[in-house]
């Protein structure tokens, strides 16, 4: 039938002309969009706002909930031309990335709620006057928190919010304040943060570099940088000064799964082979591996088990099962903790498959995280390295259909 065909008999799409007015604090807004996806067939593109899920305010919906046992949902967009687009649909996702507006998150730091990932979001998106004004705001933290860092021999400064007031000043034309505030960071506190803000510092510093005349160091320092955090701004700058603009390396897209395997179910114990699996999958419907390696839950893991849910519930057509890879079948204390998602997936009866194995696997795989994700079509070529978002999965449905109807 063909994606695009399948999708449209899945979705409704309409244009109300009649829309009452809603706040940009609760929308949401498209970061990215795929083509041949259900909102891709709605038209909807990066920029527009998702304004509300139904008769809620889209900022305060949990789409994966709402969208539970295959549910219809309808979604109400507002485009950058100002049109708006009514998507009624079960498919889940429906193929955009989306995040909150400017409006968002600056209320968020004027109610003192806003957290530190949001001054990331500001900074990718170049939002330097907002940025400065939210960075100065966690820098004047309330009367307890100061007398928390004082007891702790602390500075107020001791955060990424000094760092983002810096790039703020560098971005708007403020060079020597905004590159005291990145120094300091770095030299004092950046070993008490996560490696995005040691990537964004490096960032600045290469600049000062460049600006210097030592391209050399600057390179080294953008490098360092990228391998820190591979953000576009500082892939684009390498692309500036190279002429090749770096890509995060992959170590099996596009290549075969290395290893077969036939391996107890942790569950009920019957014999699952890889091989009699993927012979049973149609052309258009993939496989996915979820390699744990030591482990038999983690945080990360319950979030992806709950997402696979999602896809085998309302996208069973593309994505048939689901094979969890372990080391360690019976949970620890710490593994209990994550496991209500697989038990959840369990109890409705998905195919949901747990298997132990004793290392053959992680050994040919050489995981680097975990859960270390493989999407696999049915000739056991690995179409997708790491946990697809909502765009790239139906971008990866899209290449895959495309290569059916090339081989047709």
């Amino acid at each position: 039938m063909g994606l695009a065909n399948s999708i449209r008999q899945r979705v409704e799409i309409s244009r109300p002309t009649s829309v009452e007015p809603v706040d940009a604090a609760d929308c949401m807004i498209v970061e990215q969009a795929a083509s041949t996806s259900p909102a891709g067939l709605a038209g909807i593109k990066q920029g527009d706002l998702l304004l509300r899920v139904g008769n809620q305010p889209a900022s305060q919906v949990d789409l994966a909930m709402r969208h539970a046992g295959g549910a219809h949902v309808t979604y109400l967009f507002r485009t950058a031309s100002g049109e708006h687009r009514q998507l009624t649909t079960s498919l889940y996702p429906i193929g955009v990335n989306l995040a909150d507006t400017n409006e968002t998150i600056m209320r968020r730091f004027d109610s003192g709620a806003a957290d530190y990932d949001e001054l990331d979001t500001l900074w990718e998106r170049g939002q330097w006057a907002l940025l400065e004004k939210a960075a100065r705001k966690q820098l004047r933290p309330g009367l307890l928190l100061r007398l928390i860092l004082w007891s702790k021999g602390r500075s107020v400064n001791d955060s990424p919010a000094s760092l983002m007031l810096g790039a703020a000043f560098c971005e708007q034309g403020k060079w020597q304040p905004g590159l005291k505030y990145v120094r300091e960071f770095c030299q004092k506190y950046e070993n008490h943060w996560t490696t995005q803000y040691h990537a964004i510092a490096r960032y600045y510093l290469a600049i000062d570099a460049e600006q210097q005349g030592d391209s050399a160091q600057a390179l080294e320092l953008l490098q360092d940088a990228f391998e820190y955090s591979s953000f576009d701004r500082i892939a684009d700058k390498i692309g500036q000064l190279t002429g090749t603009r770096p890509q995060e390396e992959t170590m099996w897209q596009g290549r075969q799964f290395p290893i077969g395997y036939r391996l107890p179910d942790v569950h009920t114990g019957d014999t699952v082979s890889l091989a009699d699996r993927l012979a049973t999958l149609k052309q258009d419907q993939l496989l996915v591996v979820c390699s744990l390696a030591n482990y038999r839950a983690n945080g990360p893991y319950d979030d992806f088990i709950r997402t696979c849910s999602q896809w085998l519930t309302s996208l069973n057509r593309y994505i048939a099962e689901v094979h969890v890879l372990t080391m360690s079948p019976q949970p620890d204390d710490f593994s209990r903790n994550w496991l209500g998602a697989e038990e959840a997936a369990r109890a409705a009866g998905l195919p949901i498959k747990v298997l132990a194995e004793e290392g053959e696997v992680t050994s040919a795989l050489e995981p680097t995280v975990s859960p270390y994700i493989l999407l696999l079509t049915r000739d056991g070529g690995i179409i997708q390295e790491g946990e697809p978002d909502n765009v790239e999965l139906w971008q990866m449905l899209a290449r895959l259909d495309e290569r059916n109807a090339e081989g047709a």
